[in-house]
């Protein structure tokens, strides 16, 4: 069998991996990817450069008489051309959907092509539109939203609450233990051979079986796929902007949205920028008029470390555009200082079920982006001893260590976890906080995660838990 794959990126990469056991594949790409191309580990791979709209290119693919077409190119259009052009030469033709506005273009042939809209494909369900006598079962049931997977020993999941795995866009629905079926609380703790009913979006559903079977780091793709960067000023800092792109290239975000509040600013100028900024990943970015149809993996924004605005975040925490996002949404957000790379992390624990959470991310942020960890575990002085369980989170440190082989420095203070954070934050490049977006934070009723969120001078980064 002999499959054309039509651009190269995040989902065309998984789909290789999918296919390469059973099919000959020929990657059709631009000619000023070839220097990119190289890089990549291709070398069983035929491959074409070439613009669609070249007769030659068009007549060499001709040549290879294909059963099957994925186009998979960022451009609907093109991905629309190819796919018209090659109508009576291919048999089988998949073609990615990149914004749903453009189903409109496949009018007229889309009786004739499987049409797969991104950010709910699945490679394997790719894999099984092209070999039709190869059926892998995908686990996914009614409505493609529920999976069922059984925790090895060595999971990320074992012996965690449910509550540490709580998520907007999946849940786990029901377990099956020792032939019996439990319908689990936030307090219900997963153990080693547990089968998991896990249910929500198809999309976010290969990624959590990734993360909780293989242990890898899939970091924002439980929350969704796309890093949008929200810029409110007339001029972006050329440091920031690195470090936007910094988290693109490191992070499994497939594509950058980029969010103008200020219209005064140069589009055509800013394009110019960003691709002049080299990173070691093909980018895919596009300006977006609003955050409504996108789905957010995380976002990002310049920090303010103005003296006037730490203290209006003092007396009033929901002055900050970033407090009103992450409420909004429910996403990661992170304030960049303009760091273009990071060497050390900082994790504050203070609070038991809400810290938990900061301190996953955190693991899986310094697994992606190969730097240390600093683990500062903070008494409060003014609270109950059993608000911390000391023991626990050196066990629940001791197993993301394992899981991720990653050496985590711990360090334990006993004060204010906003004062002790500040303090130790000189060392580090960012600091990673969870908070529950249903709390409010003012004056007279501080809310620690989301002060120590916009007061430290350093990146921050601030990830939703809900109870």
């Amino acid at each position: 069998m002999k499959v054309l794959i039509a651009g190269y990126n995040d989902i065309s990469k998984n789909l290789i991996k999918e296919i390469s056991s059973f099919a000959d594949i020929v990657l059709l790409e631009k000619e000023e990817k070839k220097e990119f191309l190289e890089k990549e580990n291709l070398e069983k791979i035929d491959i074409i450069l070439g613009d669609i709209s070249n007769i030659e290119t068009l007549k060499k693919i001709i040549s290879y008489s294909f059963n099957t077409l994925v186009a998979c190119f960022e451009e609907d259009r093109t991905n629309y051309s190819l796919c018209k052009f090659l109508l009576n030469h291919i048999p089988n033709k998949i073609s990615l959907l990149n914004n749903e506005i453009n189903e409109r273009l496949y009018k007229d042939i889309r009786e004739n092509i499987h049409l797969v809209y991104k950010g709910r494909v699945l490679s394997k369900y790719i894999k099984n539109l092209i070999s039709f006598e190869k059926k892998e079962a995908l686990g996914v049931g009614i409505g493609g939203d529920i999976i069922e997977i059984t925790v090895p020993p060595n999971s990320i999941l074992v012996n965690q609450k449910i509550s540490n795995f709580h998520s907007s866009k999946w849940r786990i629905g029901a377990i099956y233990r020792n032939n019996k079926i439990i319908l689990p609380k936030f307090s219900t703790k997963i153990l080693s051979g547990d089968k998991l009913l896990i249910i929500g979006e198809p999309k976010t559903l290969e990624n959590i079986v990734t993360l909780f079977l293989k242990n890898e780091p899939q970091f924002p793709l439980s929350y969704g796929y796309a890093q949008v960067f929200v810029v409110d000023k007339k001029n972006i800092k050329d440091k920031v902007l690195e470090e936007v792109l910094f988290l693109y290239s490191k992070t499994k975000v497939r594509e950058l949205d980029i969010f103008l509040e200020n219209l005064e600013l140069n589009k055509e100028f800013l394009e110019e920028k960003i691709k002049n900024i080299k990173i070691n990943k093909l980018l895919s970015f596009k300006f977006i008029n609003s955050l409504e149809d996108v789905d957010i993996g995380f976002i990002c924004l310049e920090k303010e470390n103005s003296k006037f605005k730490r203290l209006s975040y003092i007396l009033n925490s929901q002055s900050s555009k970033a407090i009103k996002l992450f409420k909004k949404y429910e996403v990661p957000i992170f304030l960049c200082s303009g760091k273009n790379t990071y060497k050390n992390i900082l994790c504050p624990i203070f609070n038991m079920e809400e810290s938990l959470k900061a301190l996953e991310t955190s693991f899986q942020l310094s697994k992606m982006l190969s730097c240390n960890l600093t683990i500062l575990i903070v008494r409060q002085i003014d609270l109950n001893e059993e608000n911390l369980d000391v023991s626990f989170i050196k066990k629940t440190i001791d197993s993301y260590q394992r899981m991720y082989k990653i050496k985590a420095k711990i360090v334990q203070k006993i004060g204010n976890p906003i004062r002790v954070t500040l303090n130790q934050e000189k060392d580090h490049d960012l600091v990673v906080v969870s908070g529950n977006p249903n709390k409010n934070s003012n004056f007279l009723n501080p809310y620690p995660p989301y002060l120590i969120f916009l007061l430290t001078n350093i990146t921050s980064l601030i990830v939703p838990y809900s109870s």
